[in-house]
Parts: C-alpha cells; structure tokens; sequence
C-alpha cells in the first residue's frame, strides 16, 4: 500500500507475509491494520468418501453396553464382549473389524486403553490387519457444540503414538454422540467401508483427492476432521512470541503480540545489550522438556540458540555493530525479535547460513565436548594386503 512499507521476518526458517508495517507520519491517520498468518489445527467439515460400502460385516464390539453402534449396522453379523481379552478375539473368527466404544465414565478410562492395548496387539499379528475404530462420546470440541471431554484424551493419545510406530495401521479414533441416531449412522457407514477417508483432500480446500483419515468426528451427519486452518484476525504484531500456557501439551503452542522490551529501539537499548532480528532458532530436547513442563531446572522459556541481524546495540558493545549478522543465546528466542546481553552474541561468518549457525552453540558443543572428555584416538589402518 502507498506510504506503507512492509517487512518480511524468517522465524525458524519460515517467511511471515506481513509482521511488522511502518507508516509515514502523515499516513498515520488511522491504526493500521495487519494481518494475523498464524494457523490453528481446527474440526473442519468434510463430505464423506465411501466407496460402495458392504451391506454386511462381521464386528466385535468391545463395551458397546447399550448396542447403540451394533444396531446402527442393521444387517451386519455383531458379536459383544464386555472387554478385549485374546480368548475373545481368536474365538471371533474372521473379522471384517473390531469396535472398542469407551465408556463415558472417568472410571473406565484406563481399562478402556488396556482394552486397546491387546486389540492393537492382536491386530499387529495378523497377516492382513482388521480395521479397528476407537469410539468415543463428545470428547472433541466441535462445531456449534464447544464444549468436550478430557476423560479419554489417553485413549487417543495411545492410538496416536501406534500410528507413530507403525504407519499405515488401520486404527481410528472416532468421536461420537451417541445419543444421535444421524451420528451413529455414520459411523455404522464408515464401519462397513472398513476405512476412513475424506474427499476434502489433505489441505481443507485444497482437493486432489480423496484423503485418508485416522481421526474424525461426527456430529449429526456430518464428518469433521483436524485441518490447518487460518486465522485471518486483525492485530497490530510488531513483534510476536511462541509461547505455551499453560505448559504440558505441544497444542497449547500458539503466536502471540510481544510487546516487552525485546522490540526495542535504539535509544531503549541498555549500554551492554543488543536488540536482534531473530532469523533462525536452533530447538533442542532441552526446549521440548520446558514446553511439555517436564524441565527438571528453574522454570525458563523455550528456546535459547539464535540467529538473525543486529538491529540496534548498546553504547558498550564493541564486537558487534548495527546490520551485523550474529548468533549465539537469547532467552525465549523463539519471537521475531529478541533483546539479550551482547557478550552471549558473535558475528555469525558469511559463509556459514543463520539455520546452520544455531547448531553451532547447544548441539555442536555438547558433541565436541563428548569427544574430548571420552578421548577417542585414532589407530592406524593396517596396510592393503
């Protein structure tokens, strides 16, 4: 826009579209308004993609108490077990699926992941896996109802970390009401497909075809599934922050406006610091600990291995100048600008990138310190014969 100038930042080696603006005095009639790029994983509606579901399919129920899913199958063979134990799987015959419905009640909930436990286990030692659909009671906040559950988030995020150890595993997890006859149709439907799949494609609004799930909610007859979605809202953000409150979950990260002093200009720059760019964060295990509050030192911020452009430095600093590319340790660098004690900092080398850079402090030391101390020598090699 005229009389505006707008200036791109690399976080972590991604380009922000639009952080920072600044106006013309005489531009300034009104507050500008900029932007937010930011992206949350939200429930997005999507059609159904099922292909010619069977009519009739042979399924174990697990605690399904009520029979509330068994008689949405309608014409399906339904055998029930009060809890997956070996006997009662290798005694179910050929199986076209296995249906483990969590019980709404706090109580249940750890045996309803040992319950989970052995069909997963059972599953794995199939030649050809059996679908198998992890079913819940409105414990995701979706749609027009916010409102959800924390009684069965281990038993998602068991299914979860499977699907991390063997990929391409037919598990889902499933979120119903069932007091919702629409809702247990769904299911009833992606059961005898024996897959779930979305023509939404993996980006929301952005089909190139059908994608496959292992996660979805359902709500009336609609099917929701986790999507990146953007959050067009206006903020000033002359500076922002990843930060986690509370702490203990990587989905609590989120960007935020900072406006404390580590946007400083150059006349707020203390004599011994510097105010940084921040153009790469280098993460280490140090950071995943602070975020997941399992940290065992005092309590920090993640995020400490920098680099990016001097932008302004105190009337002390003498190794380091305005414009100059650095690197070295910021506390809580994981923001688009940072203020720290310049003798943490040093000229990063023109040869060397800024992502490159931020290995060179935390990760570069620790294994260069490792060889010294194990005193690793090397042996000649013994001649060719």
């Amino acid at each position: 826009a005229s009389g505006a100038a707008s200036a791109g930042v690399r976080l972590a080696g991604f380009e922000s579209r639009a952080l920072k603006a600044s106006l013309d005095a005489s531009a300034r009639t009104t507050a500008p308004t900029i932007t937010d790029w930011s992206y949350a994983a939200d429930w997005a509606a999507v059609p159904f993609a099922t292909e010619r579901p069977s009519r009739s399919v042979r399924v174990l129920f697990v605690g399904d108490r009520r029979a509330s899913l068994a008689a949405a199958l309608a014409e399906s063979a339904a055998r029930h077990a009060g809890s997956a134990s070996e006997v009662e799987l290798q005694d179910a015959g050929n199986l076209d699926g296995v249906v483990l419905v969590a019980s709404p009640s706090a109580e249940s909930a750890l045996s309803s992941i040992a319950s989970a436990l052995t069909i997963v286990q059972w599953q794995m030692d199939l030649p050809a896996a059996v679908p198998v659909w992890v079913c819940t009671h409105l414990t995701q906040p979706v749609a027009s109802v916010r409102r959800s559950s924390s009684e069965h988030a281990g038993l998602w995020g068991f299914a979860r970390a499977c699907l991390q150890e063997a990929a391409g595993l037919p598990l889902y997890n499933l979120d119903l009401d069932f007091g919702c006859a629409q809702s247990l149709r769904g299911a009833a439907e992606l059961v005898r497909s024996r897959a779930l799949a979305s023509e939404d494609g993996f980006v929301h609004g952005l089909r190139v075809g059908p994608a496959a799930e292992n996660e979805a909610a359902l709500r009336g007859g609609s099917m929701h599934v986790r999507r990146l979605t953007l959050r067009r809202s206006p903020a000033a953000l002359q500076s922002i922050v990843l930060t986690c409150e509370p702490r203990g979950s990587f989905a609590n990260l989120k960007l935020e406006p900072r406006g404390d002093h580590s946007s400083r200009d150059g006349n707020e720059v203390a004599p011994t610091e510097v105010s940084i760019a921040v153009h790469a964060v280098g993460l280490n295990f140090r950071d995943v600990l602070i975020v997941l509050d399992q940290y065992p030192g005092p309590r920090a911020d993640p995020g400490s291995d920098c680099a990016g452009m001097v932008e302004h430095a105190g009337s002390q600093v003498a190794h380091i100048a305005q414009r100059d590319a650095c690197f070295g340790i910021s506390n809580a660098c994981l923001a688009s600008h940072v203020c720290c004690d310049a003798r943490l900092q040093v000229r990063k080398p023109s040869a060397v990138s800024f992502e490159a850079a931020t290995t060179l402090i935390s990760t570069w030391c620790t294994v260069h310190v490792a060889f010294v101390r194990s005193r690793l020598v090397g042996s000649p090699r013994a001649p060719p014969c």
